[in-house]
């Protein structure tokens, strides 16, 4: 029995030696698989039916042949690059003969490109995901020997059923996810420890941080080196990492690694003003001489990090630790999607590794304490295709709802064909891409940036199936992609590499299709500069040097006088973004965005002040002033005394003393101006749209012990002082909501830090705004939802709550989750109460339930239920995916949730919208059923009581004696 490291020693070798035919069949003669003779061939013109495909394949081989009933086979093709599309078509008519399942090694006819996939196929929903392991045999990875040795078989004669059941292991993504984030966050801490050392703590106040910050911007900067090298922009060489590592090694220069080499290809190389270096070997002068133009943020220096600090690293840590870690993975441009699922490192896995570094890092002891946890592409596809498909009904009124949602949610060529050449027949599709040319799109919690990245791909493919059917248009994936962001994303976080990892995840995502030559990636910037974009800052909290001045942009006087310089700041702040504005920096346009501030500052303070002198004249004998009676119908207040005036007048003159501070602080040159949402994206809120389109996030699940200021690190506090500002802060979040929502919706101490992103989130929105988030399912249960349940009752029209019993949707968090999709909160409270909300559980996984078909029929499914019509309940939509659909007017939520307190006043109490609609047992149903003649309520015959376990879910005891009686 051989050892696991002669097993990997072994197919190293063997994967290096790959060149022809039969060393492939070598590969797996050694992993013990009974091969067949390399004459064991077909035809591919009689094996494939499809002619297209067939055409393009030059052989086929069966390698083996597992229990007669397994194959795998080599298929041998013409093309020197193996497209994706032509392995799906392949494989799906090659399973066609082989249900039981193969395994295929495509290969072009030198060899010089060997993709080993396996097809796992959905017989119920009709899909096929290809989990693929590319391997160039010049450049074997890590991943590509493990993957490999983990397929070896022990027993030759174990059933197909087991050897498929290795082949499902070895092939799984995460597993290389995994071992990434270990050694990747152990690289991380090493860098840190290191630069704090260089700037230790009692010489830096922010060490911590700076070496934090500091060690991700380096990494970034890695990373993307090696992403796009594999686009061959660096003189055509997949490995230049490696090349001009060893050039340097060969050079005989010392501890010149980090400052003469890396930072001259960042800071030089990558911005388009490099000049030729006399320590540089010719060949990589002429390499970096042209080097793609990338700039966009990553590789400009950093005053602070880059220059003022100046951290450095040895030739020792680079050479042995950092660049052997990144050079043992694959990483590839191509980002995975449900079906097509790469064996690799990919941008979608960077921020995966990101959000999870940060549930650890920063001082951080309890995995998850930073309440971060990365969001599957399903769940983010289904939550901006809702998102879409509502925002386009809310805006098109003569394309019916049931059209929009087939064009959203097309998931196969036929439908999707079908709906657009019906749409373009009556002449809606360019109704449909005026409506996404023009959406406003925000993720208050973008972290590393999945829903920005989601909703990118998604629009760009709506844009590629309209622009078919316009002449005049053509597509290009660069160009599209870059509009989408400059024109429909935007984004904010607290954390400072979260800004950073989305940046990176927007960029790459860029660069995966672009096909440009070399002069093109020369003469311009490739990457735009998204500072403007996605901005660091608290989305709860706004506040200048601890006060909240609550800054009214609504005033119609302010928004007049403004305008001119808002769209004239907007038309640079593009210009920045498509690096054309010359020499203007960052800083210089956040000059002009602080400038604008200070004008409504100075314009408040004078509306201030107007307010303050007639209060001053009321307070005066009648013949020295103005008529008391006309005070109080001037300023609509009932003060009837004049102590109540004088509070009125010293509350106002500390509100002008905060704006003459506030306004000293911007002008001073130190100061850095704090994250304001009406200031960073006033083009949003003062312009034509008065708000986001739509807002769509997961917004940070943190329980309420734990809610704290982001920026703010506990170990910089004493036990009691630390506990101090976790209590301001959260003070400031109540004051906060009580100022913008009122007293009556202010969540009580035990609100979880997701309930304010809900509160807040809503009100960024326009009048016919979007809004959907995947958070905790516990405000639907608990005492702390009452708060927020009361105001979505009252103020939005709630459009679907949905569950899964299937799979929860954070893996690795303890929490359960529902994914939310509400209008915009400027409705009446009747239209609000009319409104009908559908409770949604699915029974199968996400990805299963994806189509056009299954939310038609939801949104069809609008039986108006109320409290003597309980037994109408929609219970079995669809067997095969849809648990329940409970379609329920809000008004009926409403009334069922108060109850009467000892004074006789009605009150809202936590109702238990989950138990009941989303996860109570079927006899919850049955009874009501049985009770139809009756018209028995449950709880009439049934006690509800919270779970013991979870603190969510409901356990449901019935009365025996009632049900006898009944």
């Amino acid at each position: 029995m051989l050892s696991e490291l002669k097993i990997k020693e072994k197919v190293k070798n063997l994967l290096e030696s790959i060149k022809d035919i039969e060393s492939i069949y070598k590969l797996f003669d050694f992993l013990n698989y009974e091969t067949l003779d390399t004459s064991y061939t077909m035809d591919a013109s009689r094996f494939i039916s499809n002619t297209k495909e067939s055409e393009k394949i030059i052989k086929i081989y069966t390698i083996s042949r597992i229990n007669n009933k397994v194959p795998i086979y080599l298929i041998i093709v013409k093309d020197s690059q193996l497209k994706k599309s032509f392995q799906r078509d392949v494989t799906r008519l090659i399973l066609r003969r082989n249900p039981n399942g193969t395994l295929l090694i495509f290969a072009n006819k030198k060899l010089e490109n060997v993709s080993i996939t396996l097809p796992i196929y959905n017989l119920k929903t009709d899909k096929l995901e290809l989990r693929t392991l590319n391997i160039d045999p010049k450049n074997i990875y890590r991943t590509d020997i493990e993957v490999i040795s983990n397929i070896y078989i022990e027993d030759k004669a174990l059933k197909h059923r087991d050897i498929f059941k290795i082949w499902d292991n070895a092939f799984d993504v995460e597993k290389v996810t995994e071992k990434f984030f270990d050694e990747y966050k152990e690289i991380f801490d090493f860098l840190k420890e290191i630069f704090i050392k260089q700037r230790p703590p009692e010489q830096w106040k922010n060490s911590h941080k700076y070496a934090h910050d500091f060690a991700h911007l380096f990494l970034n900067r890695l990373m993307f080196i090696y992403f796009i090298q594999k686009k061959r922009w660096l003189a055509c060489d997949k490995n230049f990492i490696n090349t001009f590592l060893m050039t340097y090694k060969k050079s005989g220069y010392y501890e010149r690694l980090f400052s003469d080499w890396l930072n001259v290809l960042f800071f030089e190389a990558f911005n388009n003003n490099f000049t030729k270096k006399e320590y540089f070997p010719e060949n990589i002068n002429q390499i970096l001489q042209n080097a793609p133009f990338l700039n966009g943020g990553l590789f400009k220096e950093d005053d602070k990090l880059d220059n003022m600090l100046k951290y450095s690293i040895s030739d020792e840590i680079l050479i042995k630790k950092v660049f052997p870690f990144f050079n043992s993975y694959n990483f590839t441009i191509s980002e995975n999607t449900p079906l097509e699922i790469e064996v690799a490192v990919d941008p979608e896995m960077v921020g995966k590794v990101y959000e999870s570094l940060v549930n650890v890092s920063e001082e951080k002891d309890e995995q998850g304490e930073a309440g971060i946890f990365y969001t599957d592409r399903v769940e983010v596809e289904l939550m901006c295709k809702l998102s879409i498909s509502k925002y386009l009904e809310n805006h098109i009124e003569d394309i019916s709802s049931e059209d929009l949602i087939k064009f959203v949610f097309a998931n196969n060529e036929k439908e999707i064909k079908e709906i657009d050449q019906k749409l373009n027949r009556e002449y809606k599709l360019n109704e449909i891409k005026n409506q996404l040319d023009d959406i406003k799109i925000i993720d208050p919690a973008c972290g590393s940036g999945c829903f920005l990245v989601g909703m990118m791909n998604l629009l760009s493919s709506f844009q590629k199936r309209i622009i078919l059917y316009d002449p005049d248009l053509s597509y290009k994936d660069y160009s599209v992609k870059k509009k989408i962001i400059e024109q429909n994303l935007y984004g904010v976080d607290v954390m400072h590499w979260a800004v950073k990892v989305a940046e990176l995840r927007l960029w790459l995502q860029l660069v995966i299709e672009t096909d440009l030559s070399s002069q093109e990636l020369q003469s311009r910037p490739l990457l735009p500069d998204l500072s403007f974009k996605i901005r660091q800052g608290d989305s709860l909290i706004q506040e200048f040097f601890g006060k909240d001045l609550n800054l009214d942009f609504s005033d119609s006087k302010f928004i007049t006088s403004s305008k001119r310089d808002l769209i004239e700041l907007q038309k640079r702040k593009v210009l920045f973004f498509r690096n054309e504005l010359k020499g203007v920096n960052q800083e210089d346009l956040e000059k002009e965005e602080t400038k604008f501030f200070i004008k409504h500052l100075k314009d408040k303070k004078l509306g201030l002040n107007n307010k303050l002198e007639i209060l001053e004249k009321s307070t005066k004998p009648k013949s020295e002033g103005v008529l008391f009676d006309e005070v109080i119908r001037e300023n609509q207040k009932d003060l009837f005394d004049k102590k109540e005036f004088e509070n009125e007048i010293k509350k106002i003159k500390n509100e002008i003393v905060d704006i003459d501070k506030t306004i000293q602080h911007l002008k001073e040159k130190s100061y850095k101006r704090p994250f304001f949402w009406f200031i960073d994206f006033a083009e949003i809120f003062l312009l034509d749209k008065q708000g986001f389109d739509i807002v769509i996030g997961n917004p940070p699940y943190v329980r309420q012990e734990k809610i704290a200021p982001s920026l703010e690190n506990e170990h910089d506090y004493s036990e009691d002082g630390w506990r101090v500002i976790k209590k301001e802060y959260k003070t400031k979040l109540q004051n906060k909501i009580t100022m913008e929502i009122g007293e009556k919706y202010k969540p009580d101490g035990k609100a979880d830090l997701y309930i304010y992103f809900y509160l807040f989130g809503l009100k960024l929105l326009n009048r016919k705004g979007v809004f959907s988030f995947i958070t905790s399912n516990s405000w639907l249960d608990v005492g702390f939802g009452k708060s927020i349940q009361e105001y979505l009752l009252e103020n939005v029209e709630m459009q679907y709550i949905i569950d899964n019993s299937a799979k929860r949707s954070f893996k690795g968090a303890d929490i359960n989750t529902v994914i939310i999709l509400f209008s915009a909160p400027k409705v009446s409270k009747s239209r609000a109460l009319d409104n009908i909300v559908k409770f949604v559980l699915f029974k199968k996984y996400f990805d299963m339930v994806l189509n056009s078909k299954i939310f038609t029929n939801i949104k069809k499914t609008d039986i108006k239920i109320t409290d003597e019509e309980l037994t109408n309940l929609i219970d079995n939509l669809d067997n095969n995916e849809i648990r329940r659909v409970f379609p329920l007017k809000q008004k009926d939520l409403y009334k069922d949730g108060f109850y009467e307190n000892k004074k006789g006043i009605e009150i809202y109490n936590a109702n238990k919208w989950g138990g009941k609609f989303l996860r109570a047992p079927e006899i919850f149903y049955t009874i009501l059923k049985k009770g139809k003649d009756k018209l028995v309520k449950l709880r009439d015959v049934a006690e509800i009581k919270r779970g013991v376990t979870t603190g969510v879910n409901e356990f449901f005891y019935l009365d025996k004696e009632k049900i006898k009686k009944w």
